[in-house]
């Protein structure tokens, strides 16, 4: 008779995103939907997939490197440290993007492009031509 032998494959997600097949198992775990990744022994993922929410969303990843590159973030409740680095870099990046930083040039009247902007836009909303209709 002869023997069987089965290797056995597992779905780990990619740096873009996408799944793929692998002969090892995924070192880290995570939620498609929150797009978090931690460690498998997190202790906040028995929770979750004690509710019935967290297992059709549960993805892995090989190492963090990856996890991060394809778009995920670390866990608050496993990886503290790592959580609130990222969460610094997001809210640098968010207040970044809602100055919108331009150079610093002054204009005639001596004030930023952000001041002449900003002035420009009221100027347009406040001096509106006011039309009146008659039946």
């Amino acid at each position: 008779m002869e023997a069987r032998t089965t290797t056995k494959t597992c779905t780990l997600i990619g740096p873009d995103g996408k799944p793929y097949t692998s002969a090892t198992p995924g070192m880290l775990g995570g939620h498609r939907g929150l797009k978090g990744y931690g460690r498998l022994n997190c202790p906040s993922a028995p929770r979750w997939i004690a509710k019935g929410h967290y297992v059709a969303h549960r993805v892995f990843f090989a190492d963090e490197a990856t996890a991060l590159t394809a778009g995920y973030r670390p866990c608050a409740v496993c990886l503290p440290e790592r959580y609130r680095t990222w969460k610094r870099a997001r809210e640098r990046a968010r207040e970044q993007a809602r100055r919108r930083i331009v150079p610093n040039t002054i204009g005639r009247t001596g004030e930023t492009t952000n001041q002449q902007a900003q002035a420009e836009y009221f100027r347009g909303m406040h001096h509106r031509p006011c039309v009146t209709v008659r039946a």
